[in-house]
């Protein structure tokens, strides 16, 4: 599996899903809203942020 970065500064958001069975790919989109850890299934959301481009200032 992979993923790819968006340009831009904005922070990529990864969501990391165990089960003991497949998940349907239509059943992953609510996850992101309430993600659920059971004895079945356990979901991470995560939140990466990104280095700014822009110079730091001393």
């Amino acid at each position: 599996m992979s993923w790819r970065v968006e340009p831009g500064e904005q922070p990529e958001r990864l969501l990391v899903v165990l089960g003991h069975d497949p998940i349907p790919t239509e059943s992953l989109a609510p996850l992101h809203e309430e993600p659920a850890r059971t004895e079945s299934l356990w979901v991470l959301p995560l939140t990466l942020s990104k280095p700014s481009s822009k110079p730091l200032s001393p």
